[in-house]
């Protein structure tokens, strides 16, 4: 066995190991990541529906969803916050929903165009920074409603909010590490492939 072989041949085994471990423990993990950041999620949003700070989308049940498609990031205007955002959020809320119901937690099925959705998803709402001086559209909205949650006097719904964003900030945190360890798999296993059918078929040899 040439030295490129022996290679191919420990970083195959090397990565059947990784897979196992992503199938086994990892991804598993990140379904219940997921599954913590939609419950933790509809606790959060609950709140901002009953201030009326979002509107329900009145067609939310009606949406035929095939795939994840991410919410909108535009400018919104500011006599449309209530609304735009409540669709967004609803939107989000939808996603996660089927993500849940139809997604398999596998690397086999989780390609890469899906990990790029699934990063996108996490990356909605940046929840480690809810700040009204972000430069993410959504983050920067959500945060004035929070904002005005966090200045009455329902102490009880500002800690439902405060409870509810260091959640989602944490599993969201927790998702990205994993979701970039599979995307590292992948691309280490394309790199493989191409070893295999490029350059072992070329049989280089050192020269004499």
């Amino acid at each position: 066995m040439n030295a490129d072989a022996s290679y191919n041949h420990r970083l195959e085994q090397a990565l059947d190991l990784q897979k196992r471990y992503l199938d086994d423990a990892a991804l598993p993990r990140v379904k219940s990541e997921f599954e913590s950041l939609h419950g933790t999620f509809q606790n959060f949003r609950n709140v901002l529906l009953r201030k009326s700070l979002v509107r329900e989308d009145p067609y939310k049940e009606e949406q035929k969803i095939s795939e994840i498609e991410l919410p909108p990031n535009t400018e919104i205007g500011e006599l449309e916050k209530a609304d735009q955002l409540g669709l967004r959020l609803s939107m989000f809320d939808s996603q996660l929903d089927f993500l849940l119901r139809f997604y398999q937690f596998s690397t086999d099925f989780l390609t890469l165009k899906r990990i790029k959705l699934l990063l996108g998803l996490t990356k909605f709402i940046h929840w480690d920074n809810l700040s009204t001086t972000s430069t993410q559209i959504n983050t920067r909205v959500l945060a004035e409603m929070v904002g005005k949650v966090r200045g009455g006097s329902d102490t009880f719904s500002v800690q439902v909010i405060n409870n509810a964003q260091n959640q989602l900030a944490e599993a969201c945190n927790k998702i990205v590490r994993a979701l970039k360890t599979l995307s590292t798999h992948h691309r280490e296993r394309y790199k493989l492939e191409v070893r295999r059918s490029v350059i072992d078929l070329l049989n280089l040899q050192e020269p004499a």
